[in-house]
């Protein structure tokens, strides 16, 4: 039993020894990952990302169903108090799916006027939102869509998230 002691204290003392002095001189370094040398494995790449883009907005005659019905565009002034639709045509152009819900804003002299609640779109899709405007003001205006509004999405390039474009409303007496 004084044996095992004695050798449990000579090896704890060399052992010390070493941490306190280091190796002997000529000794072999056993550890070689000192932390200027340790190699760390490459960075996975990152998920790819979604990318949301409005790709032309513009105003169409009011039908019932304008998912059914097909669309025709108007090309002259609004007509105060006449209901149309406003028309934003989106796509993900980026190389990730997106997951989960995102907003889609319509907005007059910006001021929103309406918005979509709308959902997961696949990489490289694209559609169609519709959002329901009644000019009530003659005169100069500006109509801008914006996708993803509240910033949810975590996009590839979040500059390119609104388009803009000026028309009239002139009332029929």
């Amino acid at each position: 039993m004084r044996k095992t002691a004695f050798a449990a204290l000579a090896v704890l003392c060399l052992f010390s020894a070493l941490v306190v002095f280091g190796p002997p001189a000529g000794a072999q370094q056993i550890n070689k990952n000192l932390p200027s040398q340790v190699k760390t494995p490459p960075l996975a790449p990152m998920a790819a990302k979604p990318d949301l883009v409005i790709r032309k907005i513009w105003f169409a005659k009011w039908v019932d169903n304008p998912q059914v019905q097909p669309l025709v565009p108007i090309t002259t002034d609004l007509v105060k108090g006449v209901k149309v639709w406003i028309v934003c045509e989106y796509a993900n152009q980026g190389p990730g799916d997106l997951k989960g819900l995102w907003l889609l804003g319509y907005y007059v002299d910006e001021a929103m006027v309406t918005n979509n609640s709308l959902g997961d779109l696949n990489a490289g899709a694209s559609y169609r939102g519709f959002g329901v405007y009644t000019p009530t003001t003659v005169g100069p205006h500006s109509l801008r869509c914006m996708v993803d509004y509240y910033k949810n999405v975590a996009e590839a390039d979040e500059t390119n998230n609104n388009k803009s474009m000026t028309f009239k409303v002139m009332e029929i007496l």
